[in-house]
């Protein structure tokens, strides 16, 4: 794998994932942000897999930062269904 390709990092962090590794999946998405700070498919994947964890308040601030770096494109409104799912989740 190229080790300066955040796409890479963050496609490894998906299959780590679906695989059963979520810790090794974020550690990657991690890599491609570092790689790529406004690489919104790193930053919206990570919210994915925390949401998909259970761990709904450390999604929040990845998927705001997706709205922030698209504020009107396709994975923005993919970050806000998530933070609706967030928000179910997190009431008492």
């Amino acid at each position: 794998m190229n080790p300066n390709c955040a796409d890479c990092y963050n496609d490894r962090g998906l299959s780590l994932f679906y695989i059963g590794d979520p810790t090794s999946a974020l550690e990657s998405f991690d890599k491609a942000i570092a790689l790529d700070p406004g690489f919104t498919h790193a930053w919206l994947s990570k919210g994915f897999v925390l949401i998909s964890e259970g761990r709904y308040q450390e999604a929040v601030a990845p998927l705001n930062k997706v709205k922030e770096l698209d504020t009107t494109g396709v994975l923005a409104l993919q970050a806000d269904k998530f933070l609706v799912i967030v928000a179910e989740n997190s009431r008492p």
